[in-house]
């Protein structure tokens, strides 16, 4: 028994198809298992490779590593368009605070709540640099990382997970570099930023 799709896009111009032995048929149960997974896993699939077409890819992006690439992050200078960075081996964590005052009241349990605003996003991202060769330190996309880091800037952040929150401007506070035994050709690294919205000053006559 097969499933067979048919896809329209320089990456979904190809017939897909998906085997379900026919084994299954011998417990119902273990079919409509088989079929809910399997309809799961074709979704998924159909998602990641038309959001490939949308952005114009005619081949699945890959690592250093070698491992396919879901969200990027493009890290340039506004001063040094020249100093920019791409790290595609990279988990984010993105945090917010609200800026609330409480207000004790005698008499009262609990608090008084004031919403004042929304505080800046603080962003975290963990990843590394490798280079294809394996006894290869990568020193010149370390260097360039590290240009950025030291830059006393806001910089131009691009990726498709920042986007989701309007984050386009970031501002290092913390980075950390950190050495694994084992890995010769690869330098990790945590960046901590805050969000950051560029103001607009207007001359007033």
């Amino acid at each position: 028994m097969h499933y067979n799709f048919d896809f329209n896009g320089p990456l979904l111009a190809r017939r897909i198809s998906f085997p379900v032995p026919d084994s299954l048929g011998i417990e119902a149960g273990l079919v409509n298992t088989a079929r809910t997974g399997l309809y799961k896993s074709i979704l998924k699939q159909i998602e990641i490779y038309k959001r490939m077409d949308d952005e114009g890819f005619t081949e699945w992006p890959v690592s250093m590593l070698g491992t396919p690439v879901f969200a990027d992050v493009v890290l340039k200078s506004t001063s040094d368009k020249s100093l920019t960075i791409k790290l595609d081996s990279v988990l984010l964590i993105i945090e917010q605070n609200k800026n609330i005052g409480r207000t004790n009241v005698t008499g009262r349990n609990g608090s008084v709540k004031e919403y004042y605003s929304l505080d800046d996003y603080n962003i975290e991202i963990s990843g590394s640099i490798a280079d294809e060769n394996a006894t290869r330190y990568p020193m010149e996309q370390v260097n360039t990382l590290i240009k950025v880091c030291e830059l006393a800037e806001a910089m131009e952040v691009s990726s498709p997970f920042l986007e989701m929150f309007n984050i386009y401007n970031t501002v290092i506070y913390n980075y950390k570099f950190d050495q694994k035994a084992g890995y010769q050709n690869q330098q990790f690294f945590h960046l901590k930023m805050y969000s950051d919205l560029p103001i607009e000053l207007e001359k007033v006559n």
